[in-house]
């Protein structure tokens, strides 16, 4: 890879999502964290179009790095098909649905309880299939890809 790709991550918990972030360095940067579906509805579709996320109440722990839109966004095991759906149909009037892979995770892959080891097993089966895609040319594709 020759330049670092940019992801948005979805999770539950700020600890969890710093724990995530900093797993994915140096190959992914996260530039936008959100912690709900009424956030990510509100704030992914801005961000896929290039603009910046309206301001949020309180300070967001992705890099604000919106020079360039995302590469894949990244969704927990919180975000249930409903939120997941809320947050992708949210971009449905975006040319090619925003145009990036949405990654869900494999509900059925055994994950340690929450916590650093949960964290660790979240950003390898992230890694691996965000590799996965940028080997086939799918980032920057749209298409849902479970991890």
């Amino acid at each position: 890879m020759t330049a670092q790709s940019r992801v948005i991550l979805c999770g539950q918990t700020a600890q969890i999502a710093n724990g995530v972030k900093a797993g994915l360095l140096p190959e992914y940067e996260t530039i936008h964290v959100v912690f709900s579906a009424a956030a990510g509805a509100k704030d992914i579709p801005h961000l896929l179009s290039g603009q910046t996320p309206p301001v949020a109440d309180e300070p967001n722990v992705g890099t604000g790095n919106y020079s360039q839109k995302a590469d894949a966004i990244i969704t927990g095991g919180a975000y249930d098909d409903g939120k997941f759906h809320e947050m992708r149909s949210a971009c449905a009037e975006l040319p090619g649905n925003g145009g990036v892979p949405w990654l869900r995770p494999n509900m059925s892959t055994p994950t340690p309880p929450l916590g650093h080891a949960y964290g660790k097993a979240v950003v390898d089966r992230c890694k691996a299939c965000l590799k996965e895609l940028e080997l086939a040319g799918k980032l920057g594709s749209d298409g849902i890809y479970f991890y």
